[in-house]
Order: C-alpha cells, then structure tokens, then sequence
C-alpha cells in the first residue's frame, strides 16, 4: 500500500507542475502577442526618442520590429509585463493630460509625457537598481530606451547614415582631431 501511495504522489506533483508549466507559458504568450497590436505607439514612442533631422528616425529604421522582437526572445516576463503595463499607462496619460490621444500629440508635448513617466518610475542606480530589476524587472522607460538605441545603432541606416561608419578604415591613425558635434561612430 506505501507504493502505491508514493506512486500516487509522485503522479500528482508530475502532473501539477505540467499543469502549471503549461498554463505560465501560454499566460506568458497571450500577454505579449498584444505588442504586435501596439506596434504603431511602440514606433511613435521610438522616434520621439530618436527624432528625424537630418539623419533617419527611429520609424525610418522600423525600430518598432526590433523592439517587438527583442522584448519577445530577450526580456524577462517581468520585464515584459512592465513594459505593457507602460504601453497602457502611455495611453491613459496622453487622454487624461492632453485629452487626445498620443499620436495627436505634438512631440513636445510627447516628451513631456515621457518625461513625467520617468520621473515616476524613477529608475535606481547601483546595488539598490540591480535588487529591484532583479525583483521587479526593468522599468518601462528603461526598456525603451535601451531597445529604441539598440535598434536604432545595429540597423544598416542608422549605422550608415545616423552615425559615422567606415566599413573600410584604412590605416591606424593613432591620434586624430574630431569634428565639433560630429557623429559618433558606429563601430568601436
């Protein structure tokens, strides 16, 4: 009888952590399909942090693509959730400061925006800052920032035209003198 009781048990913690495998990884793929629908607020919110000028924007390098993908295969679920959750609070603001909604913003006033976002997640730095990504995942600003210059910086237009790119230097100029306000370079 002591058998089949065990057998009984390790049956049922098998099928239970199964279970609840199963049910965090299509809870985790149901959440992050919504980004696909938010790919035109990920993109306005890209290109109000790297603007067109005189060099390609975010949206002309279809960061959006990027950011959609590196949140898929490279953040963490907590990561991923507060960056939704951002994506919701972006919104809600806009109607609720502006009353419109954050693409009939004009781009100052969706830095503004930006920027009261940021004063309230106020990201930590140092020891305190890697406990709380740790716990809590990284913060919705964070996340996009990182990702719209990661995107931005490793596209061949913003690699080629954004910034300074030789792809054949030539020799090794030890010391040489830079342009004031000049681009940075692309490769290190």
């Amino acid at each position: 009888m002591n058998r089949r009781k065990a057998l009984a048990g390790i049956v049922a913690i098998v099928g239970g952590s199964v279970a609840v495998n199963y049910v965090y990884r299509n809870s985790k793929n149901e959440r992050i399909n919504s980004l696909h629908d938010e790919k035109l607020l990920i993109g306005e919110l890209a290109e109000t942090i790297i603007p067109r000028t005189d060099t390609p924007g975010a949206k002309d390098v279809n960061a959006a693509d990027t950011i959609i993908l590196l949140l898929e295969d490279c953040a963490d679920r907590k990561t991923q959730n507060n960056f939704i959750r951002g994506l919701e609070k972006v919104k809600s603001c806009s109607k609720s400061l502006y009353n419109k909604s954050f693409f009939n913003c004009s781009q100052k006033e969706r830095e503004l925006l930006l920027v009261m976002i940021e004063s309230e997640e106020k990201p930590l730095n140092g020891f305190m800052g890697k406990i709380k990504n740790k716990f809590f995942g990284e913060s919705f600003i964070t996340t996009l920032k990182e990702y719209s210059a990661n995107a931005y910086c490793t596209s061949m237009k913003g690699a080629s035209e954004g910034l300074q790119y030789i792809m054949i230097p030539g020799k090794r100029i030890a010391c040489i003198t830079r342009e004031k306000n000049g681009k940075s370079w692309a490769t290190q």
